[in-house]
């Protein structure tokens, strides 16, 4: 057998100390850095293996007595930080809120700023050309589509240009007598339809009853969801100066390019004509629909060098430099 191991860390007694017990008792352990060792342990067998897992200690709480299981909350004790914020031992990490964005800004297309004068193409789409939404991502040519609430189908439509990355208006036409509570509903109406669009437009101009409750209910609504106004002139233009004083960017539409059933050969002499506008006046916004020859046209126009001197951009681009 190997001989029993001499204690490590045991100090020496003082000279001339007579032992006073016997060979079985154990002595108290003195203590050197914290290690303490009972003299004459059992020699154990060194193996790689073996792990010493040291005896569990019973907590003690503050009565004297062992613990047996961990304290807990109270939710009636505050803690008083020294930033003067109040907490429990059982917060959670704060959770921070970014500021939600402008509909305008969060829907808008993406388009790169320049200093060309800009002139920007609305289109309705009433549901009667098949594959719109494809045929416009195809002819790479920046629009902004105008969409019917209440037309059936109306969130699928929005859903399909969105997803080919072109923005939407959504078509407001109020009633006539219409007062500020139908205003709300109406709105709410529109806008859980379509509720991904950058505006509302005004096709006929005629969309917003020239009643000062009405336009100021309509442009605080718009103003709240940070969304634009798009009308056609018509008369003293009651509801754009409605959207100036309540700080709703928004524009006016200078020509309807089809109204009126026009070919692709007329509908490119409007834009020459609205593009010589532009180069006076930036900001010119034309209102068109989603048929063959009117996508035709912008095609064959934004391909020609007549178009180099301007830039057509979505409406969106538009109203945010207003």
């Amino acid at each position: 057998p190997l001989p029993a191991p001499t204690p490590m860390g045991v100090q020496s007694a003082a000279p001339d100390a007579a032992p006073t017990a016997d060979a079985g008792a154990i002595a108290p352990p003195a203590v050197q850095d914290s290690v303490a060792v009972a003299p004459e342990a059992a020699p154990q067998p060194a193996t790689p293996e073996a792990v010493v897992i040291a005896p569990e200690r019973p907590s003690v709480g503050l009565s004297g007595t062992p613990a047996t299981s961990m304290p807990a909350s109270d939710p009636n004790i505050t803690i008083r930080r020294a930033d003067g914020q109040n907490a429990s031992d059982t917060d959670a990490p704060p959770v921070i809120e970014e500021p939600a964005s402008l509909a305008l800004e969060r829907y808008a297309s993406d388009f790169a700023p320049t200093a060309r004068p800009l002139m920007s193409i609305v289109l309705l789409d009433q549901g009667t050309m098949a594959g719109g939404p494809d045929a416009l991502a195809a002819a790479g040519v920046p629009v902004t589509i105008a969409i019917d609430p209440t037309l059936s189908g109306a969130t699928g439509l929005m859903t399909a240009y969105r997803d080919r990355g072109i923005e939407v208006l959504a078509v407001v036409d109020l009633p006539f007598g219409a007062q500020p509570s139908d205003v709300e509903v109406a709105l709410q109406a529109v806008f859980l339809a379509l509720p991904e669009t950058i505006g509302v437009l005004d096709v006929t101009g005629a969309g917003v009853p020239e009643t000062t409750a009405v336009q100021s209910q309509l442009m605080g609504h718009l103003k709240t969801d940070g969304r634009g106004f798009v009308t056609l002139s018509r008369g003293l233009n009651s509801s754009i100066r409605a959207a100036d004083s309540a700080g709703v960017p928004n524009a006016v539409l200078y020509r309807d390019l089809d109204g009126q059933g026009q070919d692709a050969r007329v509908i490119r002499r409007f834009l020459d004509q609205a593009a010589f506008r532009a180069r006076q006046e930036s900001g010119i916004v034309l209102l068109g629909r989603v048929r063959p020859e009117t996508i035709s046209a912008l095609i064959l126009w934004s391909t020609a060098n007549r178009s180099s001197d301007t830039a057509q951009a979505p409406v969106s681009a538009i109203l945010l430099s207003n």
